[in-house]
């Protein structure tokens, strides 16, 4: 009879045991009939968890002193938090915050950057390291800086730089269609990790005047992340907004808007207001120009290295490697089944590398790295995106 060998990395999912059937020697130990034999084994299969999508980042003058980053949950939560003078002096910020929690926003960080210096909104961001979140707005920039392009600018480098560290998205106001060229050009980095939104927005039958759009845009990001998922584009039929477009823009007006990446907001009769469009500022094309394109991607990514922190000081060999990339199968096998990879099963919906001659060398080994490549199919376009994700243990 032959030996009939069984791989272990496959038995391992099923728990802290592999089932090994008619062999006859296995990890140095020698059977002396053919059988049905267990060997315990230590090895815990890898967990990557679903991470944080339902967090924006507020920046502005929320309070008149010095404050740490605050975090609130709800409307009422950030009226009994904050001081009432400061919220009429700084309405249309705080009106912002209030706009994300009534769309379905879940928390928000408020961090404090006072507006009467120099520097004023441009002064380098203060976010705790600890605190996680999947989008930021700076909702007082145009308000506070029109026409400053230089100022605008590094408020915008700032927070893209925040926003890089935590993989997040920064939402920004849009320009008026005249602006467009200018505004893309001078102000607004190209980055797949800014999305811009225009016209602003008015509260029917309120005389009040135009806000930023960009509390009651987040509030719809967190709605469809809870909803759908972090793959879904927040827009269309579901990105439905209480509020509407303090401007009409034509056809012409609204496609030259859209050439330019500016995702349009717009009113329907009979439909009420929506958001209509789901594009990053990237302007290279390729799949980064789709919000939920580049959002999956980076909370795949996200997720992983978090995990990852786990491998630390763990052995750099075959049984690990083995169980990360059977972590984080599992984890892009599930994202398949709730339909956020493309293919019609998983091999052509994802696929995960490491070993050695595969992602490392021995020089990486004896470097304490380890290297896994992925590949996933996101739904559009419909086509492998890879990475790379090294891990120092």
């Amino acid at each position: 009879m032959k030996n009939q060998l069984v791989s272990r990395r496959n038995l391992l999912a099923t728990g802290a045991s592999a089932l090994v059937f008619n062999t006859y020697a296995l990890a140095g130990q020698t059977y002396q009939s053919p059988g049905i034999y267990i060997e315990e084994t230590n090895m815990v299969p890898w967990q990557i968890p679903s991470g944080e999508t339902l967090t924006c980042v507020f920046i502005g003058p929320f309070f008149d002193r010095e404050m740490p980053s605050l975090l609130v949950t709800s409307s009422l939560e950030l009226e009994s938090r904050t001081a009432a003078t400061h919220r009429a002096q700084y309405k249309e910020l705080f009106d912002c915050v209030r706009q994300y929690f009534g769309h379905g926003g879940r928390r928000a960080i408020l961090v404090n950057q006072d507006v009467t210096g120099a520097a004023g909104l441009a002064e380098p961001l203060s976010i705790a390291d600890d605190l996680q979140f999947s989008l930021l707005c700076v909702p007082l920039a145009h308000h506070l800086y029109p026409g400053q392009t230089g100022l605008l600018r590094q408020i915008y480098a700032n927070a893209l730089t925040a926003c890089e560290a935590q993989r997040a998205m920064l939402l920004v106001d849009g320009p008026s269609p005249a602006q467009a060229a200018a505004w893309k050009s001078s102000i607004v980095l190209h980055s797949p990790d800014i999305a811009a939104y225009a016209p602003l927005l008015i509260q029917p039958g309120s005389s009040s005047a135009p806000m930023t759009s960009l509390g009651a845009v987040a509030g719809v990001f967190n709605r469809m992340d809870q909803a759908r998922g972090v793959w879904k584009a927040p827009a269309g039929a579901e990105a439905a907004l209480q509020v509407a477009p303090a401007n009409a823009f034509s056809t012409n007006q609204t496609e030259h808007l859209t050439d330019h990446n500016i995702n349009m907001i717009k009113a329907f009769a009979g439909k009420g207001t929506m958001i209509w469009g789901a594009r990053t500022l990237e302007i290279s094309g390729g799949a980064y120009k789709y919000i939920p394109v580049r959002r999956l991607l980076q909370h795949i990514v996200k997720n992983i290295e978090l995990a990852g922190a786990d491998r630390a000081f763990t052995q750099n060999d075959q049984a690990t490697w083995d169980n990360v990339k059977m972590g984080i199968g599992n984890y892009f096998h599930t994202l398949w089944r709730d339909g956020a990879l493309a293919g019609a099963k998983p091999s052509q919906a994802y696929f995960v590398r490491c070993g050695v001659g595969e992602t490392m060398s021995a020089a990486d080994i004896a470097a304490g790295e380890l290297i896994v490549e992925l590949g996933v199919a996101l739904l559009r376009p419909a086509e492998f995106i890879t990475e790379q994700i090294k891990f120092q243990i």
